[in-house]
């Protein structure tokens, strides 16, 4: 403890801050000019109070605790509240040691007004409550970070355009936040800004615009537009930066969009063209416009679409685009030529559509170069005028078909079937086949029609108008038409063909049962003539026998008998022998009925069962 001569507390007076000298009781023993000045009291009513009475009543009922605060800590600092003598509070902070004072042990108090500062503080808690309010609620990241760049503060927007809580946010690494090679262009940045700093008439209160890409919690990239700038200590050498990013993917996606319309815009092929709903000169042509045509960019900005098109003057012109005006029509097609500035002709197909964007109104046509399109177009005229031509003169039946429709027909298709072309394309393309070959004709039908393989050519039966069924020889080919596969078949009128080819086989059948007979005939003749041989043996020995025998032998009428049969036997061996042609015939006059009624037991044998003979003589 210091020991204080009252002579040295004049010094007290000349001090800023109101000191107090106070009993342990609290009893106010020595005040300076200062505190008398703060309260608004003499001295000699200070000296007749005790320390609580200067203080409010919630930090009156705290000196006995601060007091013990002393005893055991030696001093004390604390913050209070005085009343001045016209009732008015006085905010202080007060610092209090133990001293001896006129041999007693008391408390010095040295009081300073901080009044000042605690309206600074209240105006820096309103502006950090504000500061709070707005960077607590605008979408984008306002956020504080060190020189190397480790965050210090972040607004809650992170999480709403990073994913990131805030907990999560600040304790991600530098690395983890930005891709690595940004990371690398920020830190040359950052030395950059910092050498700058110690050149002449260098902006301390600058800030900077950039653009970054920082990782978001899914793994992807971030565009954000970054404004910052360096936060400095109290000799204003830069120890922090302050910054606000804002999302701009969105933005940039759309702005990549414009541009990549734009450079298709820029690089079609197709003319395209805006031009003025008032006074319909150009406004925008793209590249291929301009090369198409011949003029410049400036010419052609001088000038209308009448100035290209010589087929419209501009009261045609008008009148065509009031459809789109009136909205009758949304957009117009339409074929008509463009003339170059040499004055060459070109053929072109329109698409114009009238548009309004925030109430300004204008035209876009998009023009297509049409020439070459003209001259295939012709020279498919030309190819199917040819086969036009080939297809109606000639005697085939030449057809085609798509959707299972006849969609074409010639006339030697009309005398085949009898229908007309027109009734035909009203038919399904197997209507006129026969019942029994439907089946496979649409299965292959529809499989050509599919582009799919199908035999090319195959024989059917068709039935005509007038129900007469006739058979066909049909060669198929798959061909594109109008976008789509579709049927071609050329048809040949095989009926005659078949006929004969029916009549053939009879005859190639009656001549095979011919050649049978004569195998039979054959066949019979040598059986006859082998016969008859046994016949002539029988005979003769019968006859030897007779000749050996009396006439009333009992044998002798069996031996007769056994000649009898022979000779039949060699009879009808002789007649067999004649069918057979295996025995010269010798003309003689003869009774008709006599030999065929001695042919009739043969012949029936030789017929068959199944065949009933019917044998009528002739009187």
């Amino acid at each position: 403890m210091d020991n204080i001569l009252s002579s040295s507390l004049d010094i007290l007076n000349y001090l800023n801050d109101a000191v107090f000298i106070v009993t342990y009781q609290g009893n106010i023993v020595y005040v300076n000019k200062t505190a008398c000045e703060q309260l608004g009291y003499s001295q000699d009513e200070l000296l007749q109070k005790n320390i609580k009475d200067i203080n409010t009543p919630h930090y009156a009922q705290l000196i006995p605790e601060r007091i013990e605060q002393l005893k055991k800590h030696g001093k004390l600092v604390f913050e209070s509240e005085h009343v001045k003598k016209n009732k008015s509070i006085i905010p202080v902070e007060v610092s209090i040691h133990t001293i001896e004072y006129n041999g007693k042990l008391c408390i010095i108090s040295v009081a300073r007004n901080i009044t000042a500062q605690k309206r600074i503080e209240k105006v820096l808690r309103e502006n950090e409550e504000k500061w709070k309010a707005i960077t607590e609620n605008i979408s984008d990241i306002v956020w504080i970070v060190n020189l190397q760049f480790e965050p210090l503060y972040v607004s809650p927007a992170v999480e709403k355009v990073l994913g990131f809580t805030l907990e999560e946010y600040l304790q991600r690494k530098i690395e983890d936040r930005y891709p690595k090679d940004l990371l690398q262009k920020m830190f040359v940045m950052l030395i950059e800004e910092l050498e700058n700093e110690s050149k002449p008439g260098v902006d301390k209160n600058r800030t900077k615009i950039v653009e970054i890409q920082e990782y978001r919690k899914d793994g992807s990239l971030a565009d954000l537009s970054v404004h910052v700038k360096f936060l400095r200590d109290e000799t204003g050498k830069p120890n922090a930066m302050i910054g606000v990013s804002r999302d701009i993917t969105e933005q940039k996606k759309a702005l990549k969009e414009i541009k990549r319309y734009k450079l298709i815009f820029e690089q079609s092929l197709n003319e395209i063209y805006i031009f003025d709903a008032k006074t319909l000169r150009f406004t925008y042509v793209n590249q291929a416009a301009i090369n198409n045509l011949g003029y410049s960019i400036e010419e052609l900005k001088r000038m209308t679409p009448v100035d290209i098109k010589p087929e419209f003057t501009m009261q045609q012109f008008e009148a065509l685009l009031q459809q789109l005006r009136e909205g009758t029509e949304k957009s117009l097609v339409f074929e008509t030529v463009h003339k170059r500035k040499d004055g060459t002709i070109y053929n072109i197909e329109v698409h114009v559509q009238f548009m309004n964007v925030e109430g300004e109104e204008f035209f876009a046509a998009i023009i297509i170069d049409i020439t070459q399109r003209k001259k295939y177009e012709e020279q498919l005229k030309e190819s199917e005028e040819k086969f036009r031509i080939l297809a109606e003169s000639t005697s085939m039946t030449i057809m085609m078909y798509q959707d299972n429709k006849w969609i074409y027909a010639n006339p030697a298709a009309e005398a085949l079937s009898g229908y007309s072309e027109q009734e035909l394309c009203a038919m399904n393309f197997w209507d006129v086949v026969h019942p029994d070959d439907k089946a496979i004709i649409k299965e292959r039908g529809s499989k050509r029609q599919k582009g799919e393989e199908a035999p090319v050519g195959y024989e059917f039966r068709v039935i005509d108008k007038s129900g007469t069924v006739k058979w066909v020889l049909l060669y198929g080919a798959t061909v594109m038409y109008k976008g789509k596969p579709a049927g071609l078949i050329s048809v040949l009128d095989i009926t005659e063909r078949k006929k004969i080819e029916g009549e053939k086989m009879k005859l190639q059948e009656q001549l095979l049962q011919s050649q049978k007979m004569e195998a039979i005939g054959t066949l019979a003749g040598g059986v006859a003539h082998e016969f008859n041989n046994m016949l002539n043996i029988i005979s003769g020995h019968a006859e030897l026998a007779l000749l050996n025998i009396q006439p009333d032998n009992p044998a002798c009428s069996d031996l007769v008998e056994i000649k009898k049969a022979a000779q039949r036997s060699a009879e009808v061996t002789k007649k067999l022998l004649s069918f057979a042609r295996k025995q010269e015939g010798k003309s003689s006059l003869v009774n008709i009925n006599t030999a065929i009624d001695s042919m009739i037991g043969m012949l029936k044998r030789l017929i068959g069962e199944n065949i009933q003979l019917v044998w009528q003589p002739v009187n």
